[in-house]
């Protein structure tokens, strides 16, 4: 994967005030300088890496999902977070009660 998929993502998520490419080398500095004037760790990603809470002034709040070394993966929505953050939860709870009904 490339810097050229979360750009692109950027904008189908609606950010159109800056250039994607040029916010996702933004999001990737911050990350490795860990600056959090720019981003905000909010939570582990699953897989590795983390996802990073970052505000687009015209546009609002928008999360980051980096990899391990600070490369940007992708670019979701408050919306989205909200689902992703619902699937880990039942994702953990139904690990939880089959890892219990194992003796």
């Amino acid at each position: 994967m490339n810097e050229i998929h979360p750009a692109q993502r950027a904008r189908e998520r609606g950010i159109t005030s800056v250039d994607g490419l040029t916010l996702v080398r933004a999001i990737e500095r911050a990350i490795r300088a860990k600056d959090d004037k720019l981003v905000e760790r909010v939570m582990p990603a699953a897989g590795g890496g983390f996802i990073y809470r970052f505000r687009v002034p015209v546009e609002g709040i928008f999360y980051a999902i980096s990899e391990e070394h600070g490369r940007v993966r992708t670019i979701i929505t408050q919306e989205m977070l909200r689902y992703y953050k619902r699937r880990r939860r039942f994702s953990k709870k139904k690990r939880d009660r089959n890892r219990g009904s194992n003796p």
